[in-house]
């Protein structure tokens, strides 16, 4: 892991958070979903860039609530107080800001409710995502395997994704799951444990 503090170093160098996070091929007929909303400031510059449609996913109430309130004035901007997930479920999330996770063990807890995605986008008649970013604490293994699994990354034209060290399988999972999306994604970019992208070949 003595890679890592390196690449934090240089995503800030690159100026990743206001370039890579936010350069990307939409328009306003794009549909973006936000998975692990948080404040909306992320969702609140991709609307403001592109004016495209944007789903925003975030389970913690107190979060969510500051998200509604960033993107109110957005007509473009659907808000949801659920996460989503391989299955339908409610958990308990230890909150600490940004880094709230259900794999914590410390801090304050809350029940949240996640939905599962295949379900979601079926429900929404969303065919076609142009871009899913997911920053979701540690759940993005099971999500991306999931998601795998349901052969939906072929309708995520863009996936951007950050990766979390939960345990020592987190390296293996991650490498795993990149290989199987090398088989229809390539990577735009990669500063492992920060942040990547995955965009779907020949769309």
């Amino acid at each position: 892991m003595g890679c890592l503090l390196g690449d934090v170093k240089k995503w800030f160098k690159d100026k990743g958070d206001q370039t890579h996070r936010l350069n990307y091929p939409l328009s306003e007929k794009s549909i973006v979903i936000d998975l692990g909303a948080y404040e909306g400031r992320w969702s609140e510059k991709i609307i403001e860039k592109y004016k495209c449609k944007v789903y925003a996913y975030e389970p913690v109430y107190k979060f969510y609530l500051q998200t509604k309130a960033q993107l109110v004035k957005y007509p473009s901007a659907y808000i949801f107080n659920y996460g989503l997930g391989a299955i339908s479920e409610s958990l308990n999330i230890c909150l600490s800001a940004d880094g709230s996770s259900l794999y914590n063990e410390v801090g304050e807890k809350e029940l949240i409710t996640l939905k599962e995605m295949e379900v979601e986008l079926k429900e929404l008649k969303i065919d076609m995502v142009d871009l899913i970013k997911i920053n979701i604490e540690g759940a993005e293994y099971s999500l991306l395997e999931y998601i795998l699994t349901k052969s939906l990354h072929t309708k995520l034209k863009n996936i951007q994704v950050q990766f979390h060290i939960l345990d020592e399988s987190s390296e293996r999972r991650r490498e795993s799951i990149q290989t199987a999306l090398s088989k229809t994604h390539y990577l735009t970019y990669d500063y492992p444990f920060v942040w990547e992208n995955w965009q779907l070949k020949n769309f």
